[in-house]
């Protein structure tokens, strides 16, 4: 199985925040010079061979002819673009009484603008 974008991608980041990680604790913690600097390094080469692969199968990505589906996260950020600022409502990022979600709101949302926009075309059809 061929290694792809997303995997890179995900490595890249989790070396990134390792790496955060290990000079906070640097920061805050005395650690040996003899264990940060082998530590840091192999983070540091860690994070740029990855970043490296990641740029270099990014490629990959334009040459897929479909489109992928939009997942709930995608859907819940166009809607969040396009709707008006409002205060913040905790309740509302809370599971309600049936136990769908705002994500799940979210979608059910944008497919019933969809299927309106439909019927919109079949009657000017």
């Amino acid at each position: 199985m061929k290694k792809g974008y997303n995997w890179y991608r995900h490595h890249a980041w989790g070396g990134l925040a390792i790496l955060s990680l290990f000079t906070g604790l640097h920061a805050f913690v005395s650690v040996p010079t003899w264990i940060t600097l082998p530590v840091g390094f192999f983070l540091l080469g860690y994070v740029i061979f990855f970043l490296f692969q990641t740029y270099q199968s990014a490629g990959e990505l334009k040459e897929q002819e479909t489109i992928p589906t939009p997942d709930a996260t995608t859907v819940m950020n166009r809607a969040q673009a396009n709707a008006k600022l409002k205060k913040f409502n905790p309740a509302e990022h809370l599971p309600t009484s049936d136990g769908t979600t705002v994500v799940n709101k979210a979608q059910a949302k944008v497919e019933k603008k969809r299927r309106k926009m439909e019927l919109k075309q079949k009657k000017k059809s």
